[in-house]
């Protein structure tokens, strides 16, 4: 779904930044566990009532210690598009 939007749908060039809402975990609170941007993380804090993250996610991902991805890669590493993994 991300890729063909990112390369076919004419909205894929407005978008100037995300939330990816994934569907992780067995329960809780909903946790931001990457971001691309400082000035989306500002706006994540400022738009939430008790902001919870954990970045560490990034580097997580980064170096393959989680083996599973979500759509933040397509967007962000492929496409440049700055964006909140929550």
């Amino acid at each position: 779904g991300a890729v063909l939007f990112a390369r076919f749908h004419p909205w894929a060039e407005d978008i100037r930044g995300y939330l990816n809402l994934e569907a992780g975990g067995v329960g809780g609170r909903a946790m931001l566990f990457r971001a691309s941007h400082p000035e989306l993380l500002s706006a994540y804090k400022r738009a939430v009532q008790k902001p919870y993250a954990s970045l560490i996610g990034n580097d997580a991902m980064r170096l393959g210690i989680v083996h599973s991805d979500t759509d933040f890669s397509i967007y962000t590493t492929r496409y440049g598009v700055p964006g909140l993994d929550l």
